[in-house]
């Protein structure tokens, strides 16, 4: 576990082989921490054993595995998360909700929609209003708003400061789209022999990087102690 902690924070390709291995070790904690170290290596030949891991009896194993998975690309496909965000651990639903934000899977949006409303755990609530901010779809708009005016209802602030930041991202978006949409048909054509017409990227903003810890917002480095389950 230490040489993989080690991994974590200096990633060394040349350890790609020796990890693939260990992600077969009977002990948990030992699965667990090099999913996420050979996820920090950005290894897709570990895609298939990560993917199965997600469904690892150990709760650690499930979150690592899903975070390890973030590492390696966020817009894997999204059965994995869809999965694990009906976990009855909170942790686990937390890193499918934060694992969704690079989702393009339709269903995502969806069941992050409902996490943010329901979700018995707060941080779960917060993970989802972040994936929902890095997803960018107006349709979500309105639960946003929902979640952001449930101050008093709410066990934690968090979740209503991240659905706030969430909705106001979304909407700066559109107005950005709306303003240039604008400025296009009022500018006058351009010559060249697509007749002058502007080239627009309508896409949303690259989504932010995700944050530190999971619980204190982002993903794992290492089992915490008191937990054996």
């Amino acid at each position: 576990e230490n040489a993989a902690n080690a991994l974590i924070a200096a990633p060394d390709p040349r350890a790609e082989d020796p990890l693939l291995e260990a992600l077969h070790d009977h002990e948990a904690g030992v699965r667990g921490m090099v999913a996420l170290a050979i996820g920090s290596l950005g290894s897709r030949r570990a895609v298939p054993r990560l993917l199965e891991l997600t469904q690892d009896a150990d709760w650690f194993v499930r979150v690592s595995a899903l975070n390890g998975l973030g590492y390696i690309d966020e817009a894997l496909p999204a059965e994995p998360a869809l999965v694990a965000i009906g976990d009855d651990e909170p942790l686990v639903r937390q890193a499918a909700a934060l694992n969704m934000g690079g989702s393009s899977d339709p269903a995502a949006l969806d069941v992050l929609m409902e996490a943010l409303l329901h979700d018995s755990d707060w941080a779960v609530r917060e993970a989802a209003a972040d994936a929902l901010s890095q997803i960018g779809d107006p349709r979500a708009v309105e639960s946003l708003r929902r979640a952001g005016a449930l101050w008093r209802a709410v066990v934690s602030w968090r979740v209503v400061r991240a659905a706030r930041r969430a909705l106001h991202r979304i909407e700066a978006a559109a107005r950005a789209r709306g303003a240039g949409a604008d400025q296009h048909r009022q500018d006058p054509p351009r010559g060249g022999a697509d007749g002058g017409a502007f080239q627009r990227n309508d896409r949303l903003s690259a989504a932010p990087a995700r944050a530190g810890n999971l619980r204190s917002r982002g993903r794992y480095q290492g089992r915490p102690s008191g937990r054996t389950d």
